[in-house]
């Protein structure tokens, strides 16, 4: 009965340290990442404003070029319809300036050509 009891104990501490945890479903599931620490690229040919709020009514901080990188540090748990396009807002980090980006016009993959990484520094 001991050994059973050890058994189980080793068991769950072998989960415990090696799965420590599973993914959020409300991260944006196609988010293997949850969001954190993760690059998305700017689809929108005419560019994507960067907001100081998860609204499209929050003040501009910037317009981030087309095929941008960005690095994704939060992602909002709503999802949101902005013209006919679906998505989350994203938090991101562009250069040296953090603000709220829309993910309907954010990719994980790479938009074709040359991309900037910084504002200003094409």
């Amino acid at each position: 009965m001991k050994t059973q009891k050890q058994f189980h104990v080793l068991i769950i501490c072998f989960f415990v340290f090696f799965f420590p945890s599973c993914p959020d479903e409300s991260s944006g599931g196609d988010d293997p990442a949850g969001g954190q620490g993760t690059f998305k690229y700017v689809t929108a040919e005419l560019g994507l404003r960067l907001r100081a709020q998860p609204t499209i009514e929050s003040a501009a901080l910037g317009l981030i070029p087309y095929k941008t990188k960005v690095e994704v540090l939060d992602i909002d748990t709503e999802t949101v319809t902005i013209g006919d396009t679906k998505g989350k807002w994203n938090k991101v980090k562009w250069g040296e300036i953090t603000g709220w980006a829309f993910d309907g016009f954010l990719s994980f993959e790479p938009v074709g050509g040359n991309m900037s990484i910084n504002p200003g520094k094409d």
